[in-house]
């Protein structure tokens, strides 16, 4: 809709799905951070798949949903959740598009005493999401500002765009047992503008809008590049009877583009030689991690490139990443801080062996001691470190394997990133 303001301000747009969080006009041209679809199985190396408390859930694959249903039992207390073991980089003044399609009560009842199903873009500290507990609907806004996970929790009498009860704007009535396209944009900046709202006929409907600048006297929520969760938890007080929750699609957008912003790092093995046996085993030879403490796995890690040099004449070898292989140990990996970085780093021994078949490999390349010091470029992957529900970081492995079978060789490495914060 367009009104009329003035020959000196020109046309104004109404607030509504047309324009994003920052009230620019939306065209066509969303940038993609991430989506997930399960066509042929649960993503897992998208979604980390738990369950964190209590007993009795479970997580169902449905093919032909291309779907997964989480469950748990109303009178038993237990948690189940899918989370993306990536978090999303949000970038200051762009606004952050969240969709996500499922079923909120996907048991198809009026929900469970003591039952809590949430979809959203949230972890166990900060983020935004939906949720329905028993029989009540709402939104909800998580922050960790006090130091301690807060919630405020919106319930759908009070949205204050449309209840999407009959009454409001749309005259449309939300059935929570039925699937949905919900949708979160929020302005961060610290202080920006939340809003909620689902794609109901092809039309973006806003039910409920959060405002914190000129607000708040501290910023809404710690992070916002957090990853996507499905959760579904009992407290043991209902019937014993099954509830569900359904996980369909996602996807996370920049409105606008996204630039490669961050700073360039890298770490290597120094001066340190390491020296294979005369086989052709697969040698960990540089190891990268989060930091221990949560606040570092914020941190988005793009644009990996490596390289790998051998000193020992005629050497021939395969090299590549590998993402959370099985190592050997002893000796353990020695993990430094990187400095002014998310990551530590490790210098792997030559007794620190990779299982053969084991982590999942993003990119093998063969070479030979007459290239020495190629540098291997970036190759786009949406695979990215992350870390479990529970913050245990991946392990990204540089690794190195004589090919064939040949007397000792030695060999140096490095590993280079964008990273971005």
């Amino acid at each position: 809709m367009i009104r009329a303001a003035g020959a000196t301000r020109g046309a104004i747009f109404a607030d509504s799905g047309n324009l994003d969080a920052f009230s620019r006009l939306r065209t066509s041209f969303p940038y993609t951070v991430f989506d997930s679809k399960q066509l042929i199985d649960k993503q897992p190396l998208y979604w980390d798949d738990q369950q964190t408390a209590g007993a009795g859930t479970v997580s169902t694959y449905l093919a032909n949903f291309a779907a997964t249903r989480l469950d748990v039992t109303g009178n038993v207390a237990g948690t189940r959740v899918r989370q993306t073991f990536r978090r999303f980089n949000y970038q200051p003044g762009k606004s952050q598009l969240i969709l996500l399609t499922g079923i909120l009560t996907a048991e198809g009842g009026a929900g469970v005493t003591g039952v809590t199903s949430r979809i959203g873009y949230f972890d166990d500290n900060n983020g935004v999401f939906f949720q329905r507990a028993g029989s009540v609907l709402g939104v909800g806004v998580r922050t960790f500002t006090s130091g301690a996970p807060v919630n405020t929790i919106v319930a759908q009498t009070a949205w204050n765009l449309d209840r999407l009860d009959g009454t409001g704007p749309s005259k449309l009535t939300l059935d929570p047992t039925k699937t949905q396209i919900f949708i979160v944009d929020f302005q961060w900046l610290g202080v920006g503008r939340v809003r909620f709202g689902f794609d109901i006929g092809g039309v973006i409907i806003y039910c409920h809008q959060v405002f914190n600048a000129n607000v708040l006297v501290v910023p809404f929520m710690t992070s916002p590049d957090l990853p996507l969760r499905y959760e579904l938890s009992s407290t043991g007080t209902g019937a014993a009877v099954t509830a569900s929750l359904l996980h369909i699609c996602s996807s996370v957008q920049s409105e606008g583009c996204q630039e490669d912003t961050g700073y360039a790092l890298g770490t290597d093995r120094g001066a340190t030689i390491l020296t294979s046996g005369n086989d052709s085993n697969i040698y960990a030879l540089l190891a990268i991690e989060y930091k221990a403490a949560a606040a570092n796995k914020f941190a988005t890690i793009a644009k990996l490139q490596y390289s790998v040099m051998s000193s020992t004449a005629n050497a021939t070898f395969r090299m590549g990443l590998l993402l959370n292989p099985t190592i050997a140990t002893p000796p353990a990996l020695a993990f430094v801080s990187v400095p002014n970085s998310a990551l530590e780093a490790a210098v792997p021994a030559a007794g620190n062996l990779i299982t053969a078949g084991t982590g999942t490999l993003l990119s093998v390349l063969y070479d030979s001691q007459n290239r020495t010091g190629v540098i291997i470029p970036e190759i786009p992957t949406d695979l990215r470190m992350g870390a479990t529900i529970a913050g245990v970081s991946d392990i990204l492995v540089l690794f190195v394997q004589p090919v064939p079978v040949q007397g000792a060789t030695s060999f140096f490495g490095s590993i280079n990133w964008l990273e971005q914060v």
